[in-house]
């Protein structure tokens, strides 16, 4: 859990990744699986200094963001973002939180799928950006956040909602 940290200034995150790249890989992969970020000033910012594009991977998955303030994952056009089975329960638009420098491009390299927005939809300028299995702009039925348990409960309508590919390729079978 990453509870009310603070960026150290007005651009950074409360966790960066920098990737410069390094001599002989291909790719490299940033996993941020199983997270709960709340309360934070601008989460999550991934900088992607290499001199090639798609040299660097993120896959953010099982994760919820509550009550955040700023761009919740902020990152250049060239780090390919995958999302799901996560939960955005945000106050912000869509613009903001999924941050991205050209607002005219924001969800370039974004494929957000199976995951739960607090927004009405996905749309911007009337362009859905999101992908398969979305739920949207209903309370998720945390079980208990004033206590810090973000676990859904019984009831919730996410519940059995989520991706089982995500889950299967981490070795997590049941």
């Amino acid at each position: 859990v990453f509870s009310n940290n603070n960026s150290l200034d007005d651009e950074s995150g409360s966790i960066e990744f920098l990737y410069s790249g390094s001599p002989g890989n291909d790719k490299e992969k940033i996993y941020i699986n199983n997270t709960v970020f709340e309360k934070n000033l601008r989460p999550i910012r991934i900088l992607n200094n290499s001199f090639s594009n798609d040299s660097l991977y993120t896959y953010i998955n099982n994760c919820t963001f509550y009550k955040n303030e700023g761009e919740v994952i902020s990152k250049g056009y060239q780090t390919p973002t995958n999302i799901a089975n996560s939960i955005f329960w945000q106050d912000q638009p869509l613009e903001e939180i999924f941050n991205y420098s050209n607002p005219d491009s924001i969800f370039k390299g974004y494929n957000i799928h199976h995951s739960l927005l607090k927004s009405p939809d996905c749309l911007i300028n009337g362009i859905n950006y999101c992908g398969d299995g979305m739920l949207y702009n209903f309370y998720p039925e945390f079980r208990d956040t004033m206590n810090n348990d973000f676990s859904l409960r019984s009831c919730s309508s996410a519940v059995n909602q989520g991706d089982n590919l995500s889950i299967d390729t981490l070795g997590i079978f049941f």
